[in-house]
């Protein structure tokens, strides 16, 4: 009998073994007390056992160490219970089962701590990583697009990342370049419109020397007229001073017939003037004209270039999300899981599409 007695108290936790010892009650009756507690001791252990060795950083760690900390809880509650049986013996029972009580329960409490102290470990260092990843997407995506306020990135995969990066690049580089284009162009349409405006300047200017040429010959012309008329005037009032008897007649007919051809003079100094002015207004309506062309024609390669650019980056975008519809339908699995991978890039597929059409 006293062999039994020794077998089980052997076969007892060291850390109950010890209560039992110091308890000061009847050897058998301390552990048959105490064999009420040894499940719950052992299975804390075995538990406890399982988190040795665990890595804060294997999502597969974390979930056992979540899942012994629950399992801890429901030991600690079967401790409470069985407590509460076992106080119903006498005072010293009482302080033996208090003791069995603390031992068990402290040290599924600190096991239970280090489990989720594991387990919180970990959700923040998943929460850093993710921010990090954010962070860094964002950096990179940002010299490409003119707004980075409020974007999450860190929940693409790596492979719709890549191809949202590329277009956002592309995208920016393709603006850049029509940019570089259009203003070539506006350049050079500036430069002909200058080399144009220059040289209507000059013919302008040589039309306007040859007029006032002209003009000076006239009046010349007219001065020498005037000379010839006022010489001519002059001797015939010194002839008409010398014949006074003559016939009045005949010199009302020939003061007449000179101040005719002084008109007629006069009439052609103006027809010429007029004429000069009609071919200057002709000459600078005729260059407006052609610079107006020029010019309407210059805006009309600008917007035709601006829409051929635009019509290219379309047909690229629609060819961007033909590519990634057909890869909806390019493959075909058997097992559950990739079946279920390909359905999930499928939908991922179509937030890419629909992102790009925005």
């Amino acid at each position: 009998m006293k062999k039994e007695v020794v077998e089980k108290k052997e076969n007892l936790p060291a850390e109950i073994k010890s209560q039992v010892d110091s308890s000061g009650i009847e050897l058998s009756k301390a552990e048959k007390i105490a064999s009420n507690y040894v499940p719950f001791m052992a299975q804390a252990q075995d538990i406890s056992n399982k988190l040795k060795g665990l890595d804060f950083e294997n999502p597969e760690d974390v979930a056992i160490a979540k899942r012994a900390r629950l399992d801890l809880g429901s030991v600690c509650s079967s401790v409470v219970k069985q407590k509460a049986t076992d106080k119903n013996l006498i005072l010293i029972e009482t302080r033996f089962i208090d003791g069995l009580f603390n031992t068990v329960n402290g040290f599924a409490r600190l096991t239970q701590k280090d489990a989720e102290s594991i387990e919180k470990k970990s959700e923040n260092i998943e929460k850093e990583r993710i921010e990090k990843l954010n962070l860094k997407r964002i950096e990179l995506v940002s010299p490409f697009i003119e707004d980075v306020e409020g974007l999450f990135l860190a929940d693409m995969d790596e492979d719709v990342w890549d191809a949202y990066l590329s277009t956002k690049k592309k995208n920016f580089n393709d603006k850049i370049e029509a940019e570089k284009k259009a203003e070539e162009l506006r350049i050079e349409t500036e430069r002909k419109e200058q080399e144009e405006r220059e040289r209507i300047a000059k013919e302008n200017a040589k039309l306007k020397a040859e007029a006032n040429a002209r003009e000076k010959q006239i009046e010349k012309e007219r001065l020498e007229r005037e000379k010839l008329a006022k010489i001519e005037s002059e001797r015939i009032a010194k002839i008409e001073a010398e014949r006074i008897t003559k016939d009045n007649e005949a010199k009302k007919i020939q003061a007449e017939k000179e101040r005719k051809q002084k008109e007629a003079h006069e009439n052609e100094l103006r027809i010429e003037r007029e004429r000069i002015a009609k071919i200057e207004a002709e000459t600078k309506r005729l260059n407006d004209e052609r610079i107006a062309k020029e010019k309407a024609k210059a805006e009309a390669e600008k917007a035709k270039i601006e829409a051929e650019l635009n019509k290219g980056d379309a047909e690229k975008v629609k060819d961007l999300i033909k590519d990634f519809q057909e890869l909806k339908g390019k493959y075909t699995f058997k097992s559950a899981k990739n079946k279920k991978m390909y359905s999930d890039v499928g939908g991922l597929i179509d937030k890419t599409t629909n992102f790009i059409n925005k």
